[in-house]
Protein backbone atom coordinates (compact mmCIF):
# COMPACT_ATOMS: atom_id res chain seq x y z
CA UNK A 1 0.00 0.00 0.00
CA UNK A 2 2.85 2.29 0.69
CA UNK A 3 4.23 1.68 -2.79
CA UNK A 4 0.84 2.30 -4.35
CA UNK A 5 0.39 5.68 -2.60
CA UNK A 6 3.84 6.73 -3.76
CA UNK A 7 3.06 5.85 -7.36
CA UNK A 8 -0.31 7.62 -7.21
CA UNK A 9 1.33 10.77 -5.84
CA UNK A 10 3.93 10.77 -8.63
CA UNK A 11 1.21 10.38 -11.24
CA UNK A 12 -0.79 13.21 -9.67
CA UNK A 13 2.15 15.64 -9.88
CA UNK A 14 2.71 15.11 -13.60
CA UNK A 15 -0.28 17.18 -14.81
CA UNK A 16 0.74 20.08 -12.49
CA UNK A 17 4.19 20.13 -14.03
CA UNK A 18 2.66 20.27 -17.48
CA UNK A 19 0.46 23.21 -16.41
CA UNK A 20 3.49 25.09 -15.03
CA UNK A 21 5.38 24.57 -18.25
CA UNK A 22 2.38 25.76 -20.21
CA UNK A 23 2.00 28.93 -18.06
CA UNK A 24 5.68 29.69 -18.44
CA UNK A 25 5.38 29.39 -22.20
CA UNK A 26 2.47 31.83 -22.22
CA UNK A 27 4.40 34.38 -20.17
CA UNK A 28 7.33 34.11 -22.55
CA UNK A 29 4.96 34.52 -25.46
CA UNK A 30 3.54 37.71 -23.96
CA UNK A 31 6.98 39.10 -23.26
CA UNK A 32 8.20 38.36 -26.77
CA UNK A 33 5.61 40.56 -28.53
CA UNK A 34 6.16 41.04 -32.23
CA UNK A 35 8.07 44.18 -33.25
CA UNK A 36 6.13 47.13 -34.73
CA UNK A 37 6.59 47.85 -38.38
CA UNK A 38 9.20 50.56 -39.12
CA UNK A 39 6.52 52.98 -40.36
CA UNK A 40 4.67 52.84 -37.02
CA UNK A 41 7.91 53.29 -35.09
CA UNK A 42 8.77 56.41 -37.13
CA UNK A 43 5.25 57.84 -36.60
CA UNK A 44 5.38 57.29 -32.84
CA UNK A 45 8.84 58.87 -32.59
CA UNK A 46 7.61 61.89 -34.57
CA UNK A 47 4.57 62.33 -32.30
CA UNK A 48 6.69 62.16 -29.16
CA UNK A 49 9.08 64.76 -30.61
CA UNK A 50 6.18 67.11 -31.46
CA UNK A 51 4.70 66.76 -27.97
CA UNK A 52 8.04 67.60 -26.40
CA UNK A 53 8.43 70.61 -28.72
CA UNK A 54 4.95 71.88 -27.85
CA UNK A 55 5.66 71.50 -24.13
CA UNK A 56 8.85 73.53 -24.44
CA UNK A 57 7.00 76.12 -26.53
CA UNK A 58 4.34 76.49 -23.83
CA UNK A 59 7.04 77.03 -21.21
CA UNK A 60 8.68 79.70 -23.38
CA UNK A 61 5.35 81.45 -23.96
CA UNK A 62 4.69 81.48 -20.23
CA UNK A 63 8.08 83.05 -19.56
CA UNK A 64 7.65 85.64 -22.34
CA UNK A 65 4.07 86.49 -21.37
CA UNK A 66 3.51 90.25 -21.27
CA UNK A 67 3.12 91.78 -17.79
CA UNK A 68 -0.41 92.81 -16.77
CA UNK A 69 -1.44 96.11 -18.29
CA UNK A 70 -1.18 99.06 -15.92
CA UNK A 71 -4.23 101.09 -15.06
CA UNK A 72 -4.67 103.85 -17.61
CA UNK A 73 -4.65 107.33 -16.15
CA UNK A 74 -7.40 109.73 -17.11
CA UNK A 75 -6.20 112.65 -19.28
CA UNK A 76 -7.88 115.00 -16.81
CA UNK A 77 -5.89 113.63 -13.88
CA UNK A 78 -3.13 115.95 -12.67
CA UNK A 79 -1.82 113.90 -9.73
CA UNK A 80 -2.49 110.63 -7.91
CA UNK A 81 -1.47 109.56 -4.44
CA UNK A 82 -2.43 108.53 -0.94
CA UNK A 83 -4.40 110.87 1.30
CA UNK A 84 -4.58 110.86 5.11
CA UNK A 85 -7.19 112.74 7.13
CA UNK A 86 -6.20 113.77 10.66
CA UNK A 87 -7.92 115.57 13.52
CA UNK A 88 -6.07 117.01 16.51
CA UNK A 89 -7.81 117.06 19.91
CA UNK A 90 -7.98 120.24 21.95
CA UNK A 91 -5.16 121.18 24.31
CA UNK A 92 -5.03 118.85 27.32
CA UNK A 93 -7.73 116.61 25.78
CA UNK A 94 -6.18 113.15 26.06
CA UNK A 95 -9.40 111.16 25.69
CA UNK A 96 -11.48 112.70 22.88
CA UNK A 97 -14.93 111.22 22.43
CA UNK A 98 -16.16 113.08 19.36
CA UNK A 99 -15.90 116.01 17.01
CA UNK A 100 -16.64 118.48 19.80
CA UNK A 101 -13.30 117.52 21.40
CA UNK A 102 -11.31 118.34 18.24
CA UNK A 103 -9.50 121.61 17.56
CA UNK A 104 -8.58 121.42 13.87
CA UNK A 105 -8.18 119.00 11.00
CA UNK A 106 -5.40 118.15 8.54
CA UNK A 107 -5.07 116.67 5.08
CA UNK A 108 -1.80 114.92 4.29
CA UNK A 109 -1.17 114.34 0.57
CA UNK A 110 1.43 111.82 -0.50
CA UNK A 111 1.93 111.89 -4.31
CA UNK A 112 2.59 108.49 -5.90
CA UNK A 113 3.91 107.93 -9.42
CA UNK A 114 3.92 104.11 -9.34
CA UNK A 115 1.49 102.30 -7.04
CA UNK A 116 3.28 98.98 -7.64
CA UNK A 117 6.42 100.18 -5.86
CA UNK A 118 6.75 100.34 -2.05
CA UNK A 119 6.40 103.77 -0.48
CA UNK A 120 9.41 105.41 1.14
CA UNK A 121 9.10 107.30 4.42
CA UNK A 122 11.53 109.81 2.94
CA UNK A 123 9.26 110.44 -0.03
CA UNK A 124 7.60 113.77 -0.74
CA UNK A 125 4.47 114.73 1.18
CA UNK A 126 2.37 117.84 1.79
CA UNK A 127 0.57 118.82 4.97
CA UNK A 128 -2.51 121.02 4.60
CA UNK A 129 -4.25 122.60 7.58
CA UNK A 130 -8.02 122.95 7.71
CA UNK A 131 -8.67 125.59 10.39
CA UNK A 132 -12.21 124.34 10.87
CA UNK A 133 -12.59 121.17 12.90
CA UNK A 134 -14.59 119.53 10.10
CA UNK A 135 -14.02 118.96 6.40
CA UNK A 136 -16.46 120.72 4.04
CA UNK A 137 -19.22 118.29 3.13
CA UNK A 138 -21.76 120.40 1.21
CA UNK A 139 -21.69 123.28 -1.25
CA UNK A 140 -22.49 125.69 1.57
CA UNK A 141 -19.36 124.74 3.47
CA UNK A 142 -16.37 126.54 1.97
CA UNK A 143 -13.21 126.54 4.01
CA UNK A 144 -10.07 128.52 3.22
CA UNK A 145 -7.21 126.19 4.09
CA UNK A 146 -3.46 126.46 3.61
CA UNK A 147 -0.32 124.42 3.04
CA UNK A 148 1.76 124.10 6.19
CA UNK A 149 4.53 121.98 4.65
CA UNK A 150 4.63 121.84 0.87
CA UNK A 151 7.59 119.61 0.14
CA UNK A 152 8.68 117.63 3.18
CA UNK A 153 9.53 114.00 3.90
CA UNK A 154 6.54 111.94 4.97
CA UNK A 155 8.29 110.67 8.12
CA UNK A 156 9.25 114.19 9.19
CA UNK A 157 5.71 115.50 8.80
CA UNK A 158 4.09 112.66 10.73
CA UNK A 159 6.73 112.88 13.45
CA UNK A 160 7.27 116.61 13.88
CA UNK A 161 4.13 118.28 12.62
CA UNK A 162 1.45 115.80 13.67
CA UNK A 163 3.05 114.48 16.85
CA UNK A 164 2.32 115.56 20.42
CA UNK A 165 4.13 118.57 21.82
CA UNK A 166 4.26 120.87 24.83
CA UNK A 167 4.60 124.61 25.27
CA UNK A 168 5.02 126.97 28.20
CA UNK A 169 2.60 129.69 29.34
CA UNK A 170 3.06 132.37 31.99
CA UNK A 171 -0.24 131.69 33.73
CA UNK A 172 -0.85 127.95 33.32
CA UNK A 173 2.66 126.60 33.05
CA UNK A 174 3.32 123.68 30.71
CA UNK A 175 0.50 122.85 28.31
CA UNK A 176 0.15 119.57 26.45
CA UNK A 177 -0.98 119.40 22.81
CA UNK A 178 -2.11 115.86 21.90
CA UNK A 179 -0.92 114.17 18.74
CA UNK A 180 -3.18 114.43 15.71
CA UNK A 181 -5.30 111.30 15.27
CA UNK A 182 -5.62 109.50 11.95
CA UNK A 183 -9.33 109.24 11.16
CA UNK A 184 -9.22 108.09 7.54
CA UNK A 185 -6.89 107.15 4.68
CA UNK A 186 -7.25 106.26 1.04
CA UNK A 187 -6.34 107.19 -2.53
CA UNK A 188 -6.83 110.60 -4.10
CA UNK A 189 -6.74 112.24 -7.50
CA UNK A 190 -6.29 115.93 -8.22
CA UNK A 191 -8.04 116.47 -11.54
CA UNK A 192 -9.19 119.11 -13.97
CA UNK A 193 -12.96 119.53 -14.07
CA UNK A 194 -15.17 122.02 -15.89
CA UNK A 195 -12.63 124.88 -15.89
CA UNK A 196 -11.77 124.08 -12.28
CA UNK A 197 -9.97 121.46 -10.20
CA UNK A 198 -11.27 118.88 -7.77
CA UNK A 199 -9.71 116.65 -5.17
CA UNK A 200 -11.49 113.29 -5.24
CA UNK A 201 -10.81 110.54 -2.71
CA UNK A 202 -11.86 106.98 -1.90
CA UNK A 203 -11.16 105.72 1.61
CA UNK A 204 -9.48 102.36 2.19
CA UNK A 205 -9.50 102.76 5.99
CA UNK A 206 -11.71 102.51 7.93
CA UNK A 207 -13.77 99.95 6.05
CA UNK A 208 -16.93 101.38 7.58
CA UNK A 209 -17.27 104.98 8.70
CA UNK A 210 -17.85 105.55 12.38
CA UNK A 211 -19.66 108.38 14.09
CA UNK A 212 -16.54 110.54 14.28
CA UNK A 213 -15.72 110.24 10.57
CA UNK A 214 -19.26 111.12 9.61
CA UNK A 215 -19.38 114.08 11.98
CA UNK A 216 -16.07 115.33 10.58
CA UNK A 217 -17.63 115.36 7.10
CA UNK A 218 -15.79 112.39 5.60
CA UNK A 219 -17.43 110.02 3.13
CA UNK A 220 -16.42 106.63 1.78
CA UNK A 221 -16.11 108.40 -1.58
CA UNK A 222 -15.99 112.16 -1.72
CA UNK A 223 -14.51 115.18 -3.43
CA UNK A 224 -13.83 118.87 -2.96
CA UNK A 225 -13.64 121.67 -5.49
CA UNK A 226 -10.29 123.33 -4.89
CA UNK A 227 -9.03 126.75 -6.01
CA UNK A 228 -5.74 128.53 -5.26
CA UNK A 229 -5.77 132.13 -3.97
CA UNK A 230 -3.67 134.80 -5.64
CA UNK A 231 -1.41 136.21 -2.88
CA UNK A 232 -1.22 139.59 -4.62
CA UNK A 233 -4.75 140.44 -3.47
CA UNK A 234 -5.72 140.95 0.19
CA UNK A 235 -6.87 137.81 1.97
CA UNK A 236 -10.52 137.38 2.90
CA UNK A 237 -11.50 138.54 6.38
CA UNK A 238 -10.00 136.44 9.19
CA UNK A 239 -8.18 134.25 6.67
CA UNK A 240 -4.86 136.03 6.29
CA UNK A 241 -1.48 134.50 7.12
CA UNK A 242 1.52 136.35 8.59
CA UNK A 243 3.52 135.46 5.49
CA UNK A 244 2.46 134.51 1.98
CA UNK A 245 3.84 131.80 -0.30
CA UNK A 246 7.13 132.44 -2.07
CA UNK A 247 6.09 131.55 -5.60
CA UNK A 248 8.55 131.72 -8.50
CA UNK A 249 7.50 133.84 -11.46
CA UNK A 250 6.32 130.82 -13.46
CA UNK A 251 3.72 130.06 -10.78
CA UNK A 252 2.69 133.71 -10.48
CA UNK A 253 2.08 133.68 -14.23
CA UNK A 254 -0.64 131.09 -13.68
CA UNK A 255 -2.82 133.68 -11.96
CA UNK A 256 -2.67 136.42 -14.59
CA UNK A 257 -4.99 138.97 -12.94
CA UNK A 258 -7.40 136.51 -11.31
CA UNK A 259 -7.93 136.20 -7.56
CA UNK A 260 -8.74 132.48 -7.73
CA UNK A 261 -7.56 129.86 -10.21
CA UNK A 262 -7.94 126.06 -10.47
CA UNK A 263 -5.38 124.42 -8.18
CA UNK A 264 -2.39 122.77 -9.83
CA UNK A 265 -0.15 120.25 -8.01
CA UNK A 266 2.79 122.65 -8.10
CA UNK A 267 0.80 125.29 -6.21
CA UNK A 268 0.70 122.91 -3.24
CA UNK A 269 4.49 122.53 -3.20
CA UNK A 270 4.92 125.90 -1.47
CA UNK A 271 4.38 126.66 2.20
CA UNK A 272 1.54 129.10 2.98
CA UNK A 273 -0.31 128.49 -0.26
CA UNK A 274 -3.96 129.26 0.48
CA UNK A 275 -6.73 127.38 -1.27
CA UNK A 276 -10.49 127.26 -1.05
CA UNK A 277 -12.15 123.91 -0.46
CA UNK A 278 -15.83 123.55 -1.32
CA UNK A 279 -17.64 120.43 -0.20
CA UNK A 280 -20.21 118.64 -2.33
CA UNK A 281 -23.10 116.29 -1.78
CA UNK A 282 -25.04 116.57 -5.04
CA UNK A 283 -23.76 114.38 -7.85
CA UNK A 284 -22.15 111.80 -5.59
CA UNK A 285 -25.31 109.71 -5.45
CA UNK A 286 -25.39 109.57 -9.22
CA UNK A 287 -21.74 108.54 -9.39
CA UNK A 288 -21.66 106.05 -6.53
CA UNK A 289 -24.12 104.96 -3.88
CA UNK A 290 -22.67 105.45 -0.42
CA UNK A 291 -23.48 102.68 2.05
CA UNK A 292 -23.42 105.05 5.00
CA UNK A 293 -26.88 106.44 5.53
CA UNK A 294 -26.31 108.10 8.86
CA UNK A 295 -26.33 111.90 8.64
CA UNK A 296 -23.61 114.28 9.72
CA UNK A 297 -24.17 116.34 12.83
CA UNK A 298 -24.98 119.94 12.12
CA UNK A 299 -21.99 122.10 13.03
CA UNK A 300 -22.60 125.81 13.33
CA UNK A 301 -20.82 127.92 10.76
CA UNK A 302 -21.38 131.23 9.05
CA UNK A 303 -21.06 131.43 5.31
CA UNK A 304 -19.25 134.61 4.39
CA UNK A 305 -19.04 135.99 0.89
CA UNK A 306 -15.67 137.43 -0.06
CA UNK A 307 -14.23 139.59 -2.79
CA UNK A 308 -13.48 137.74 -6.00
CA UNK A 309 -15.87 134.89 -5.30
CA UNK A 310 -17.49 135.38 -8.70
CA UNK A 311 -14.20 134.23 -10.24
CA UNK A 312 -14.41 130.78 -8.68
CA UNK A 313 -14.56 127.99 -11.30
CA UNK A 314 -17.87 126.29 -11.96
CA UNK A 315 -18.68 123.04 -10.21
CA UNK A 316 -17.84 119.73 -11.84
CA UNK A 317 -20.58 117.78 -13.57
CA UNK A 318 -21.76 114.31 -12.62
CA UNK A 319 -19.76 112.67 -15.42
CA UNK A 320 -16.56 114.36 -14.28
CA UNK A 321 -17.20 113.37 -10.68
CA UNK A 322 -17.79 109.76 -11.67
CA UNK A 323 -14.63 109.73 -13.80
CA UNK A 324 -12.49 111.09 -10.95
CA UNK A 325 -13.86 108.66 -8.38
CA UNK A 326 -13.58 105.68 -10.71
CA UNK A 327 -9.98 106.64 -11.43
CA UNK A 328 -9.15 106.71 -7.72
CA UNK A 329 -11.00 103.50 -6.90
CA UNK A 330 -8.67 101.46 -9.10
CA UNK A 331 -5.72 102.19 -6.80
CA UNK A 332 -7.31 101.59 -3.39
CA UNK A 333 -6.31 97.92 -3.33
CA UNK A 334 -2.65 98.83 -3.90
CA UNK A 335 -2.36 101.05 -0.81
CA UNK A 336 -0.47 99.95 2.31
CA UNK A 337 -2.69 99.21 5.29
CA UNK A 338 -2.81 101.76 8.09
CA UNK A 339 -4.51 101.77 11.46
CA UNK A 340 -6.93 104.60 12.16
CA UNK A 341 -7.43 105.96 15.67
CA UNK A 342 -11.22 105.60 15.54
Amino acid sequence: MVTTRSMDHGQAEQPNAEKSASAGSKREARQEAPEEPPTKQRKRSKDESENKHNANKSDDEEVKRDPPEKVKQSPNCLELGMVYFYARPRVEEDDPQGVEDMARSFILLRPIEDFDKPLSDDGKARLCIVPKKTFPATGKERWISFVSKGNEAYAKITGDELGAREYETKTRGTRHVPAAMLVGAGAYALSKANKGSNLAYVLSQPKELGELQIDLGLKSRGYFSISTRNPVYPAPKNAGLPEGPKYPQEVMDDFQSLRWIPTQPRHLDYDNTQFLMIGHSSGLEAAFVDKNTKGKKEVEFREELFEGEEELPDDAGEDEIAESLAQVEQYVGKLPKVETSF
